[in-house]
């Protein structure tokens, strides 16, 4: 299992970490008992967004879901859906197309988002996932975010890996990521 989201103490969702056998379509993890046990749970990914790449859940009835095609030249097949009903059906919210390969999404409760990309940029939402904007502090293949996590609408936190010089980097945010300061900076080692 990879990339687990929480919405609760019991209520989780995760991505497989391993493919779906032959003929069979790949969909998500769900518990109700706090992680103690998993069942598998489908997913509205197929044809050109074949697989779950990234899921949120705020709520444990509220969740998101980014499926994503194969990845190629610096771009990849995307797409956002959401759920109301713990995951029992899916909405397609929109179309993520385009450059860098689909790394993480969170949402809020209120439907702040933040989708993040390696050789991409970090795009947030603030209507559910239908309008997404590109947040000034990712560069394609310079400057990538790992993982976004918000405590509010509003404040944040972003672990970036910065390439050219060849660090880690906290940044925070107070403004819906509008605008962004440096927490700490430590340099990755190198082996």
């Amino acid at each position: 299992m990879a990339a687990p989201s929480f919405a609760d103490p019991g209520h989780g969702w995760a991505l497989p970490s391993d493919p779906p056998e032959p003929g069979q379509s790949a969909g998500l993890l769900a518990t109700a008992d706090g992680g103690k046990t998993w069942r598998p749970t489908p997913a509205p990914c197929g044809g050109k967004w074949s697989e779950p790449a990234a899921v949120s859940f705020p709520t444990s009835r509220t969740g998101w879901l980014v499926c994503a095609g194969q990845p190629g030249a610096g771009q990849q097949m995307k797409a956002l859906y959401r759920t109301d009903d713990g995951g029992r059906t899916w909405a397609l919210v929109r179309d993520l197309s385009g450059a860098g390969y689909v790394d993480g999404v969170f949402f809020r409760p209120e439907g702040h988002g933040w989708v993040w990309m390696s050789r991409g940029n970090l795009l947030a939402t603030e209507d559910g996932g239908r309008e997404w904007k590109v947040l000034d502090v990712t560069s394609p293949e310079v400057v990538e975010a790992r993982s976004v996590w918000f405590v509010s609408d509003t404040e944040g936190f972003a672990l970036l890996q910065d390439n050219e010089r060849r660090a880690w980097r906290l940044d925070a945010t107070r403004d819906a990521g509008k605008t962004w300061s440096t927490v700490r900076t430590w340099h990755m080692r190198v082996r």
